[in-house]
C-alpha cells in the first residue's frame, strides 16, 4: 500500500491528507507508467492492426484516467487551498503533464489509426458520439 494519497485508486481522493510534497512524487510515477502504455499501445499500432472502439480510444482513455486521478486533486487545491509550496510543486509539474498531452494528441501514430477507423467496417458500429469523438 503506498504513503502517498495521490496514488490512492479507490473512493475519493483524500483530500485531507495530501500535501505539496506528495505532488512531484506521484506525477512522475503516473506519467512514467502513462508513458510505458502509451508507447506500448503506439508499437501494436502496425499495418496489421484493426482498429476499433476498445483497442484503441478505450485503451488511450484508460492511460489519461490514471493521470486525471492525480491531476485533476492537484487542480482542485489550487482552487481551494492555494499556498506558496503547493503553487510552486504545480508549476513545476505541469510542463510534464502538458508534454505529455501534446505527445498523445500529437502522435502520427494514433492519428493514422483513427483514419484507419473512420475508414473501416468498424466505423458503421459506432454510435454516432462516438464517431464525433474520432
Amino acid at each position: 500500500m503506498t504513503t502517498n494519497p495521490l496514488l490512492y485508486k479507490s473512493g475519493l481522493p483524500p483530500f485531507d491528507s495530501i500535501e505539496a510534497k506528495h505532488i512531484e512524487p506521484a506525477v512522475n510515477q503516473v506519467l512514467t507508467e502513462a508513458n510505458k502504455r502509451f508507447d506500448n499501445l503506439e508499437s501494436t499500432l502496425t499495418d496489421n492492426f484493426s482498429p476499433t472502439w476498445d483497442n484503441l480510444l478505450f485503451q488511450l482513455d484508460l492511460i489519461d484516467f490514471e493521470i486525471f486521478r492525480v491531476w485533476s486533486p492537484v487542480g482542485h487545491l489550487m482552487g481551494v487551498m492555494n499556498s506558496d509550496e503547493l503553487r510552486k510543486t504545480y508549476e513545476k509539474m505541469q510542463p510534464e503533464i502538458i508534454k505529455f498531452g501534446l505527445k498523445t494528441s500529437q502522435s502520427r501514430k494514433i492519428y493514422r489509426a483513427l483514419e484507419k477507423l473512420k475508414s473501416s467496417s468498424n466505423w458503421a458500429t459506432l454510435s454516432r458520439p462516438r464517431q464525433r469523438i474520432v
